[in-house]
C-alpha cells in the first residue's frame, strides 16, 4: 500500500470544504424528501377520508331515492292498479336515468 504523499494530503485538504458542502446538500435534500413524504401521507389520508364520506353520502342518497320511488309506486298503486303504478314509476325512473346519463356524457366529453 503506497504511502500518502504531501501533495495528495494538500489536495484532500483543498477539497475538504467542498465535500462538507456536498454532504450538507445531500442531507438537506434528504430532509426535504422526508418532509414531502409526510405532507403526501397527510394528503392521501385526507383524500381517503373524503372519499369514504362521499361514498357513505352516495349510499344514503341512493337509499333515499329508492324510498321516494317506492312511495311514488305506492301512491300510484293506490290510485290505479298495481301494474299501472309500477309501469308509470318505472317509466319515470328510466327517463330520469337517461337524462342524467345524457347530461353526464355531454359534460364529460
Amino acid at each position: 500500500m503506497p504511502a500518502l504523499s504531501v501533495t495528495h494530503l494538500f489536495r484532500c485538504l483543498r477539497y475538504g470544504p467542498m465535500l462538507r458542502k456536498l454532504t450538507e446538500y445531500i442531507l438537506a435534500v434528504c430532509e426535504l424528501l422526508e418532509a414531502q413524504g409526510r405532507a403526501l401521507r397527510q394528503a392521501v389520508r385526507r383524500t381517503a377520508l373524503g372519499m369514504v364520506i362521499l361514498l357513505v353520502g352516495g349510499l344514503l342518497l341512493a337509499a333515499g331515492l329508492g324510498f321516494l320511488i317506492a312511495g311514488i309506486y305506492l301512491i300510484l298503486a293506490a290510485a290505479l292498479t298495481p301494474w299501472a303504478g309500477a309501469l308509470i314509476t318505472g317509466g319515470i325512473v328510466l327517463v330520469l336515468g337517461a337524462l342524467v346519463a345524457w347530461i353526464g356524457l355531454h359534460t364529460a366529453g
